[in-house]
């Protein structure tokens, strides 16, 4: 076949295989090892153990 029907059906699928990538991406489970760190961590599923600070500015 032509070298257009070619490019076609690869850009095609190129276009396809990032579009699951992206997917899979803003989908990915960020608690899948909560689990494993709450035991690690002393039972505390806290993923940043240091208390976080809050700034307060003047309006």
């Amino acid at each position: 076949m032509s070298w257009a029907y070619w490019g076609i059906v690869i850009g095609l699928t190129a276009m396809v295989i990032m579009l699951i990538a992206c997917i899979r991406l803003l989908s990915f489970d960020h608690n899948e090892d909560v689990p494993s760190l709450g035991k690690a961590g002393g039972g505390s599923l806290d993923r940043n153990p240091d208390p976080t600070t809050i700034h307060r500015r003047a309006a």
